[in-house]
């Protein structure tokens, strides 16, 4: 899709329910595998920002807070991207 298009994109940082795959991990693999899991269901004019992510990631470990570090280093590696949601508050575009 080129840029113009996708910045009609309905733009996600905290969603709200239940995520619907469960993350079972932390290494990089498991977490790039859940993230496209993730993208497969969303809808096609929907963007998750990693923010979407870094909070679902949150509900499943936040017992872990090692494991959860080690998930968010994945999440920006998988993404690309590495701004929290008081980045995008304050303006930051990708």
């Amino acid at each position: 899709m080129n840029e113009y298009l996708d910045s009609w994109k309905k733009k996600v940082l905290i969603v709200a329910g239940k995520c619907p795959v469960e993350l079972t991990g932390s290494s990089l693999e498991e977490v790039e595998a859940w993230i496209s899991s993730l993208e497969k269901r969303k809808k096609d004019n929907v963007e998750y920002k990693p923010t979407v992510y870094r909070y679902w990631a949150r509900t499943f470990f936040s017992h872990d807070k090692r494991r959860l570090r080690q998930i968010n280093k994945n999440i920006a590696t998988v993404t690309g991207k590495s701004a929290t949601i008081y980045d995008y508050m304050n303006g930051h575009t990708d």
